[in-house]
């Protein structure tokens, strides 16, 4: 069955919980907050999480509200001139 694309899902609020106990290392949690803020700087996506926000506990929710408040311009995938 296809899943719903999105600005994160289950592992990444379970790593969230991790990282907060302290059972997940910092650098590991560097490497998957990094993308989570590249994907939140696009509409669509923002778009996706207020119909699908429900889905995560209340402290994702405003993990993910925070991340989506301070996202800068998209820039991922070359908007703005950057080339890969």
């Amino acid at each position: 069955m296809p899943s719903d694309p999105g600005p994160s899902d289950t592992a990444t609020a379970e790593h969230l919980f991790q990282w907060r106990e302290g059972l997940l290392d910092a650098r590991i949690w560097h490497g998957l907050e990094a993308p989570v803020d590249d994907i939140l700087a696009y509409p669509g996506v923002q778009n996706w999480w207020t119909t699908r926000s429900g889905w995560y506990s209340e402290d994702f929710r405003i993990f993910i509200r925070g991340k989506i408040a301070s996202a800068s311009s998209p820039t991922m995938y070359g908007e703005h001139g950057v080339t890969g």
